[in-house]
């Protein structure tokens, strides 16, 4: 351990994380709220959400788009469009994509294939979802 930088955090020098109040960015409120991003937090009751639907979940001050494709998986992609900005949500689900409204740019459940011939390089976040207790 002589040749460890002084840098180094060890668990002794650790900090508890700081209070919502004085929290400096968003996750740092959301841990100091009790949110932790490794685990699961419902949005929808699953069998509410049809094949070829499309719903907007607000988690965290951020808009989430799930969708239903035509084989019954559920994806959860962030809500707008790399084009013009569009909340997702209020396109269709065509087959396993989601369709913009506006112009109809389309996105895979990846969140990382927009199918539009002019977008290159437009990916959108995306989020694990899982069905539970269906």
């Amino acid at each position: 351990m002589k040749n460890l930088p002084k840098s180094l955090p060890f668990a002794s020098e650790h900090r508890l994380p700081p209070s919502f109040e004085s929290a400096a960015n968003l996750r740092q409120k959301a841990r100091a709220a009790g949110l932790d991003p490794s685990h699961w937090y419902p949005v929808e009751i699953d069998r509410k959400l049809r094949k070829g639907q499309v719903i907007e979940a607000t988690f965290w001050k951020r808009s989430i788009a799930v969708f239903r494709g035509a084989d019954g998986a559920v994806h959860a992609i962030e809500n707008r469009c790399a084009h013009r900005q569009l909340k997702l949500s209020r396109g269709e689900v065509q087959g396993c994509t989601l369709v913009c409204l506006y112009h109809g740019w389309t996105y895979d459940g990846s969140g990382t294939n927009c199918l539009a011939a002019r977008c290159r390089n437009s990916a959108c976040h995306r989020f694990p979802c899982r069905s539970a207790m269906a």
